[in-house]
Formats: structure tokens, sequence, C-alpha cells
């Protein structure tokens, strides 16, 4: 009877997940699940406090389980989300005024989510100095931010975009620039070290930003990190503060998952993650016109293409972020002050 409950709930809960599915491709995926823990929370129909806040921990599941390889921002926003809309609510009232109260908390939250990307554009902006020469990796929709504010201040400047293979976010990286007038060169990922020289300073965006201050983002940024720190080039960091998650790793190993590599000739095949791993490290990507030997169909070389990697904060200079400019080692201060 439970598990027949159980999946009634799931279903009932799925209509929110096709709502973030639809809208998480036009904006910030961790922002729309705000926006749908909020919109589920207005639109329930739970009558007792405990119920609703037992579906929207499950919603939560849910989101963070469909956000793809980058849901690391997502569970950080839910978590944090979760923790910030009972601030003042006073338990001991009717569910009607809880609701009302989370409600209004919820509200907050999303609109100071959404103006924290306008709030670190103005910080990344001055940095951004006539005739510069910018370096970034990937697609972030901060890193645009900063570099088209900058552009409006009537700045001249040009950047180089890693392709970043073999997701190529930074060629859509590339366009969205060009088409706002911008000066734009996209390069390999294998000529990082060789344009590095001509380089000012290298922004990036992060998936998570970790308590020592160094940040997990699409692979390759440590690979960009490293040239640049050997080269004396600073190295920026822009993000909000949603995405600061209570985590310390040391090194790659220690972003935790569980991997089980399928065939990489079979049509289906993934790296998938245990249902208990908190990074996605990796994922494969088959290329079967490159896999085939020459006798055809047989499996020659398998292929990993990671998704993420893990950068010190050693390699990092400074920190862009809603909450100011901040150094690495005042990342972990921030983030008490979010969950205590």
């Amino acid at each position: 009877m439970e598990d027949k409950r159980a999946k009634a709930d799931k279903l009932a809960l799925q209509k929110w997940v096709s709502q973030f599915q639809s809208h998480m491709a036009h904006a910030s995926k961790a922002i729309v699940a705000m926006e749908t823990l909020l919109d589920f929370i207005k639109g329930t129909k739970a009558e007792t406090l405990s119920e609703m806040v037992d579906s929207l921990q499950a919603l939560s599941e849910m989101l963070i389980e469909c956000a793809g390889i980058m849901f690391t921002s997502v569970r950080s926003a839910c978590e944090l989300f979760m923790r910030m809309i009972t601030v003042e609510v006073r338990f001991g009232d009717s569910f009607e005024s809880c609701r009302e109260n989370l409600i209004a908390n919820g509200v907050k939250i999303v609109e100071k989510a959404k103006a924290g990307q306008k709030r670190i554009a103005p910080k990344g902006a001055p940095f951004i100095r006539d005739g510069a020469t910018v370096l970034t990796h990937s697609r972030s929709r901060t890193v645009e931010a900063v570099l088209l504010e900058a552009a409006s201040k009537n700045k001249r400047f040009s950047v180089f975009v890693t392709e970043s293979r073999p997701s190529r976010l930074g060629a859509q990286m590339a366009e969205a620039l060009h088409k706002h007038g911008i000066p734009v060169t996209l390069i390999p990922d294998t000529a990082v070290a060789l344009v590095m020289e001509q380089v000012d300073f290298v922004i990036v965006g992060a998936e998570a930003v970790v308590e020592s201050g160094g940040v997990i983002n699409t692979t390759g940024t440590l690979n960009v990190a490293m040239v640049a720190k050997t080269l004396n080039i600073p190295f920026y960091v822009v993000a909000q503060s949603f995405k600061f998650v209570r985590m310390f790793p040391l090194n790659q190993s220690d972003l935790p998952a569980t991997l089980v590599t399928k065939d990489i000739m079979s049509p289906s095949a993934s790296v998938t993650a245990s249902k208990s791993f908190e990074f996605p490290v990796a994922t494969l990507v088959p290329d079967t016109s490159a896999m085939e030997d020459s006798e055809g169909g047989d499996k020659a070389i398998s292929q990993l293409n990671p998704v993420l990697d893990y950068t010190p904060a050693n390699f990092v200079t400074l920190l862009f972020t809603d909450l100011g400019i901040l150094t690495p080692s005042a990342v972990s201060d921030e983030l008490i002050k979010l969950y205590l």
C-alpha cells in the first residue's frame, strides 16, 4: 500500500519536474530549480506542513536527478532554498499562515538569486581594461554578463574561448559573444598554453565553489589554471553564492563517485554513477567512427571524456560573487554565514 502511495506521490510531482525541464535550457538551472520549488509551494494540495516539506524534499531530489551532468549547483540551490524559506517561520501557526510565510521567503530568495548575476557583472567588469585580452573556458552565463558589462562601458577588448570538447560549450559562448560585437577567437583546448602569453587574465565560471575556495567546473578548467599559474596570469572565477558547497576535496579522487563503465560500442554507452555519488566525475561520449577497427565493428580503443574537474584554491586569484570580491580563503567564512 505504501509503495502505491509513493508511486502516486512521485507521479504527482512529475508535473513540476516537467516544468523544470522545459525552462532549464533558457536560464540558470539552479534558479529554475528554486522557482520550481516556489511554484510547488504556491500550488501544493498538501494539507499539513510536514506533508508539504516531505513533498518539497522529494521534488528537490527529482530535480537534482534530472538536472544532467551539471547538477551540483541545482543541489546546492535546493539545499539553500529549503533552509532559507524556513527563516522566521513560526511553525506553531496555522498551516495556511506557514505556507504564506514560506512563499514570501521563497519569493525573496528567488529574486535575490536572479539579481545576483547583475550584482556580479559590475564587480568583474572594472578588471577588464581597454586593449585587454581575456581567455575563458567553456560557457558561463555569469562570465558572459561580466564581459557584456565591460563592452557596454565602451571598453575595447578581445576574448579567446576554448572549444571545450566534447560538449563544445565554448563554441556556444563564442557565438554568444560574437552576436554582441565582442571580438572573439575560438581555440582548441590544446592551444591554451600557446595563446596564454597573449592573455592579460583568465576568467571562468564554476559549477561549484568548495570550502577551500577551489572550484569544480567543466573539465579542462584545471589545465587552464595550471598554465595561467605557470605564466603568472591572474585566474578569476565568477560564481553566485548559491554555488558554494560544503565540501573539502584535496584532489580529483576526492570527488566522490562510483563509476560503472558500459560497453563503449553500445548505443547506450555511458558512465553511470551510483545513487550515493555527489559529483558525476565522468561520462562517455563515444565516437563510433573512430572506435571501429579495420575489420569493422569490433571495439579497439576505449574512450573516457570527463565532465568535471577540481581546481584547487592555490590556482585561484579572486572570486567575483554576489557577496563581493572574495579571496579563496574567504569562502569558508561565507559558507558559515549562509548555513548557520
